[in-house]
């Protein structure tokens, strides 16, 4: 029996769509088409069909679009069989919704969906070479949490505070060997209370922003080896020795203000001190009783330590003023 077969490769496909969902004749094999490429709309769907025997006319789903072909000559209800969006014949299910066809579409778009899901579910249980699991990644906005750091000034203000909360503890060395004085005369050994040890200095320089020096705590004599102290090096180039610093450790009994006062004294003056045994050709500094000296550059002062025209209060000396 001649069904009318159609030679037009698109309308075939309809034929056949037709024929199937209502029952009819089994499709005959395909035939051999030519090489050449149809031009118009289906040029697309044969390129696809070349590629991967597939069937013409069809709508394609594929991950990023749908291609469709459009033939003005198909009814509403051919548009529906090629998009396999009919109802099987001989079933009717209004409740339900039209099953959808198994064919290599739906199979493509299938794999297609489903592999980033299941990279992902990989990706997120994929242990490290240290065992631990890397999370998966969160939705949204990338935020930080970020933890303020408190930056601690340095200066007097800074090594106040720390003799007035005892956490500066200082100590002296008491190795023989590291406060021999060797002279002509023979060997000697100098005081500790003037070489204190390597990590009160250190903790010293830490707190007023300087860095630790060895030098003679008291010059080096013609003909004599001297055991070498730590020095405390201010970023101002003023040096002190670090053990004149660290007495005043046992001095917090004294209040803020006159502590204030005695340790900008003592760099001052010690600074004067280390300088002359530097060049001992220079002269001997000399003070005035009392005398504080000038307020540290470069140094924080603790509050109410300061007076309007920027010298060091001293009251030691506003109490014995008449």
């Amino acid at each position: 029996m001649d069904l009318g077969y159609p030679r037009r490769p698109h309308l075939r496909a309809v034929f056949l769509q037709i024929l199937e969902a209502n029952g009819g004749v089994k499709k005959p094999p395909p035939r051999q088409e030519a090489a050449a490429t149809p031009a118009g709309p289906f040029r697309v769907f044969n390129e696809l069909k070349t590629a991967q025997n597939l069937p013409y006319g069809i709508g394609m789903r594929i991950p990023s679009r749908t291609l469709t072909a459009v033939n003005p000559l198909r009814s509403p209800a051919h548009t529906a069989i090629a998009r396999g969006t009919a109802p099987a014949a001989g079933r009717t299910s209004p409740s339900k919704a039209p099953a959808t066809p198994t064919s290599p579409f739906a199979t493509l778009v299938a794999s297609s969906t489903a592999a980033p899901a299941s990279a992902a579910a990989a990706a997120s249980a994929t242990p490290t070479a240290a065992g631990a699991t890397v999370p998966k990644a969160a939705s949204g906005p990338l935020t930080a949490s970020v933890t303020p750091v408190s930056v601690q000034p340095t200066g007097i203000a800074a090594l106040v505070n720390a003799i007035m909360s005892g956490s500066l503890r200082p100590t002296n060395v008491t190795d023989p060997s590291k406060l021999a004085e060797i002279t002509p005369r023979g060997t000697f050994e100098m005081p500790s209370i003037y070489y204190a040890s390597d990590d009160t200095a250190s903790q010293i320089a830490q707190l007023l922003g300087g860095t630790v020096v060895r030098k003679p705590a008291f010059g080096q004599a013609p003909g004599s080896t001297e055991p070498l102290a730590n020095f405390i090096e201010l970023p101002n180039g003023m040096t002190v020795n670090a053990a004149d610093l660290a007495y005043y450790a046992k001095c917090g009994n004294e209040g803020v203000q006159q502590l204030t006062a005695d340790l900008t004294q003592e760099i001052n003056q010690g600074a004067a001190v280390s300088a002359y045994y530097d060049n001992p050709s220079s002269p001997m500094p000399a003070f005035q009783l009392g005398e504080v000296g000038p307020a540290i550059s470069g140094m924080t002062y603790p509050a109410g330590t300061l007076a309007a025209n920027g010298s060091v209060i001293n009251p030691a000396m506003q109490a014995n003023k008449p």
